[in-house]
């Protein structure tokens, strides 16, 4: 049962964008209107939450790979002192 009573002003963006949901009249779409926006609402919650998780993820990965890349920079800078140490000693 609908008992409450509401009377609102809006703006006739507003006002067009309730009118193309269905329903049989403009309280039927306004209510549509909203219900769409709460499920959609959800989704967007759930996906936010998804995306973050995915975006913590990666963020652990890049900063797996920039230890890798140091570590190897650091062993390319060992090699290259024992090559000129070798070739000043020949």
């Amino acid at each position: 049962m609908k008992n409450i009573q509401k009377s609102i002003r809006m703006s006739q963006e507003v006002y067009e964008y309730i009118a193309a949901f269905d329903g049989k009249n403009f309280n039927d779409k306004f209510e549509n209107c909203l219900m769409y926006c709460m499920r959609q609402n959800t989704i967007i919650r759930r996906n936010k939450i998804q995306l973050e998780k995915q975006m913590y993820e990666l963020q652990d990965k890049i900063a797996e790979y920039r230890n890798i890349v140091t570590s190897l920079e650091r062993i390319q800078t060992y090699v290259n002192f024992a090559c000129d140490f070798v070739s000043q000693n020949e």
